[in-house]
């Protein structure tokens, strides 16, 4: 996939050493699997750890093997959920694989790493078809604790069929 408006002076060779960093927008963003990904707006540890992890891969997928499943069994016009979705790499694989007949619902109720995820979906070009939740998915809808790093945080949860009721994907 090309990405006309990416500034790519001065990248290339960081790219060919495996660094995958480009600039877009003045912007910094590391590529994966043809897909953009902020780095870090600042410098909040936890999500610095998360965004080094994924840029210092020594391959071109994120858990390769979940990728290729991913990839040999979502296809077009199908509807995805994916929970727990960090700074939206599944989110991003399963928004290409479903395609613009498909439709992606993707939770992360992190506050350090929603503007990440919303940000990856904006620059891949998936707003229309990704919906974004930034609370949790869980068995009930109450408030519940979640544990981000060493800081924890209340957030508001839904369930998934409540989710999918309310989207009109299913009645009851």
């Amino acid at each position: 996939m090309a990405f006309p408006d990416i500034n790519y002076k001065g990248m290339v060779d960081d790219y060919l050493k495996g660094n995958h960093i480009i600039v877009k927008n003045d912007k910094r963003y590391f590529l994966m699997d043809e897909h953009l990904f902020a780095m870090p707006f600042d410098r909040e540890v936890g999500i610095n750890s998360v965004m080094t992890a994924y840029s210092n891969i020594k391959h071109t997928t994120w858990e390769p093997n979940t990728t290729e499943l991913v990839k040999s069994n979502i296809k077009p016009g199908m509807i995805c959920i994916d929970v727990g979705a960090s700074i939206g790499y599944f989110t991003l694989l399963l928004a290409r694989c479903v395609g613009k007949t498909g439709k992606v619902f993707s939770f992360e109720p992190t506050p350090n790493q929603a503007p990440y995820i919303r940000e990856n979906i904006k620059v891949n070009g998936y707003s229309d078809i990704v919906k974004y939740f930034e609370i949790a998915a869980w068995d009930k809808e109450e408030e519940v604790e979640m544990p981000p790093g060493n800081k924890r945080f209340k957030c508001p949860a839904i369930t998934i069929d409540k989710m999918l009721e309310q989207e009109g994907i299913i009645n009851k």
